[in-house]
C-alpha cells in the first residue's frame, strides 16, 4: 500500500498487486470492506475526500504519481470554476415559479384558517410598519417567515404555495439536495445564492424538508463534515437576518429543528384533518373535476368517518377509485366516460392507503437467511458492475459531504 500526501485536501490510497487467482466473490467482499474502512477513516479526519485505487497490477511509482497529478488537476479545475462564480452567477441555478395552489382548493380547521389568514395579511402590512412607522430604525431587515410542521400529507407544501399566491408572489423552492455540495464551503455559498435569487425575483422562499438543512447544530465538532453542518446552519441564520425575503420552512420533523430557527420564524402546526375537514376534502376531490360519475351509494358523510387519514391519502384514494371504475368499464367494452365510481371503490381505495402506511411503519426484521441472500446478490451486482477481474485498475473517490462514490477506471470517468 502506498500513500501520497502532496495535497492539503486530497489523500490517495493505492492497493495494488491483488492476486488474479482470487475468486471474484472474495475480491468483491474485500473491495466492500476496504471501501467501508476508508469511509470510516475519512469521517475521523478533517479531510474532504480520499481517493482509493484498487488494482490487480503492481503499480510503479511513476504510475502512482501520474494518477495523483491527474486527480489533483481535476479537483483544481472544479474548484476554480466554482470559486470564480459571483453570487449573481451562482443564483442563476435557482428560479422561481408561479404558485401551484390557492386557498380555494384547500381545507383547514377554523383556528388554523385564522392563523394562516393573519400571516398572509401580515406579509402585506409589514412594509407599512417598517417604512411608514419607521420600525426599520430598530430592526433594519424586514423579515417575516413561518415554519409549517406536521405529519406527511397534511398539505404543508400546498399551504406555502397558497400563501405565495394570496400575497401575489412567485415561489422559489429549494431542498437540501439543491444546496449541499461534496466540496467544503460550497453549501454555504449555494444557500446564500438561493436567498439572493429569492430577493432578485421578489419571491417567497420555500425551504422544503427543512430538517435536512435546519437541524440542531453540533456542540462538539471534530471532523470536516461536522464543521460543514454547523457552517451551513450558521449561514442560514445569517441569510434570514440579512435578506428581506419572506421564508417558509416545511418539515415533518419540527422537533429536530435548531432552536435559533424558532426565534426567527413563527411555528404553525398543520394537523391531520378532523371529520368536518375530511368530508370537505372528499367533496372537493369528487366534485372539482366535474366529470366523475358517482354511484347513488356514494356518501361523503360516511367516508369522512374514516379517521387517521390525511388529505393526500384522500386525494389519492379518489384517483385510485376512478381508475378502478375506468378499468371496470373498459372490461365491459364501454366508453371510459361512462365509468361510475361506487362507494365500494372509494372505501377499498382509502383502506388500501391506510394499510400501506401502517405496514410500512411495522416492517419485519430480516432473518439470517434473508441477510445472506441479500449479501450474495449485492456481491453479484458489484461483480457485474465492475465487469469482472479483467479490468486492471479501479478508482473510488470518497467524499465526506456526499453519500455517493465516484467510480472511474484507468483514470477515465465511468
Amino acid at each position: 500500500m502506498s500513500y501520497s500526501h502532496s495535497s492539503e485536501r486530497l489523500r490517495n490510497i493505492y492497493v495494488s498487486g491483488i492476486p488474479k487467482d482470487v475468486s471474484e466473490s472474495e475480491a468483491a467482499v474485500y473491495r466492500s470492506r476496504i471501501i467501508s474502512a476508508t469511509e470510516k477513516l475519512l469521517n475521523s479526519t478533517i479531510l474532504e475526500n480520499i481517493t482509493l485505487n484498487i488494482s490487480t497490477l503492481q503499480l510503479s511509482e511513476s504510475n502512482i504519481n501520474e494518477s495523483t497529478n491527474r486527480l489533483k488537476e481535476k479537483l483544481k479545475d472544479e474548484d476554480a470554476v466554482d470559486d470564480e462564480l459571483s453570487i449573481e452567477e451562482r443564483a442563476r441555478r435557482y428560479t422561481s415559479m408561479n404558485p401551484r395552489h390557492t386557498f380555494e382548493k384547500l381545507v383547514f380547521q377554523d383556528d388554523l384558517k385564522l392563523k394562516i389568514g393573519y400571516e398572509v395579511k401580515a406579509l402585506s402590512a409589514l412594509s407599512i410598519v417598517h417604512n411608514i412607522l419607521n420600525y426599520k430604525s430598530v430592526k433594519p431587515v424586514q423579515r417575516r417567515g413561518l415554519i409549517l410542521g406536521g405529519e406527511p400529507g397534511t398539505g404543508k407544501t400546498s399551504v406555502a404555495h397558497a400563501i405565495a399566491s394570496k400575497a401575489g408572489l412567485p415561489i422559489l423552492t429549494v431542498t437540501a439536495a439543491d444546496i449541499e455540495s461534496k466540496f467544503h464551503g460550497e453549501g454555504t455559498k449555494n444557500l446564500k445564492a438561493a436567498f439572493y435569487a429569492a430577493w432578485r425575483d421578489s419571491a417567497l422562499l420555500h425551504i422544503e424538508e427543512a430538517e435536512s438543512l435546519c437541524s440542531q447544530r453540533l456542540d462538539e465538532v471534530s471532523t470536516g463534515s461536522e464543521q460543514s453542518i454547523n457552517s451551513l446552519r450558521n449561514q442560514l441564520f445569517s441569510c434570514l437576518d440579512e435578506y428581506p425575503v419572506p421564508t417558509i420552512c416545511t418539515t415533518n420533523a419540527a422537533q429536530n429543528l435548531d432552536k435559533a430557527l424558532e426565534t426567527r420564524l413563527r411555528y404553525i402546526h398543520i394537523p391531520m384533518p378532523d371529520e368536518r375537514c375530511r368530508k370537505e376534502i372528499w367533496d372537493k376531490c369528487l366534485t372539482i373535476p366535474g366529470r366523475l360519475h358517482l354511484g347513488s351509494s356514494v356518501s361523503t358523510v360516511e367516508l369522512a368517518k374514516i379517521d387517521n387519514v390525511c388529505g393526500r391519502e384522500i386525494s389519492d384514494a379518489v384517483e385510485d377509485a376512478a381508475l378502478k371504475a375506468v378499468l371496470r368499464t373498459l372490461d365491459q367494452n364501454k366508453e371510459p366516460i361512462e365509468a361510475c365510481i361506487t362507494q365500494g371503490d372509494l372505501l377499498s381505495s382509502i383502506e388500501d392507503a391506510r394499510s400501506r402506511r401502517i405496514s410500512s411503519s411495522q416492517g419485519q426484521a430480516l432473518t439470517d437467511s434473508d441477510k445472506e441472500e441479500i449479501g450474495g446478490r449485492l456481491r453479484e451486482l458489484v461483480s457485474q458492475a465492475e465487469d469482472g477481474r479483467d479490468t486492471p485498475n479501479t478508482t473510488y473517490v470518497l467524499f465526506k459531504d456526499s453519500t455517493s462514490l465516484e467510480n472511474s477506471r484507468d483514470g477515465k470517468s465511468k
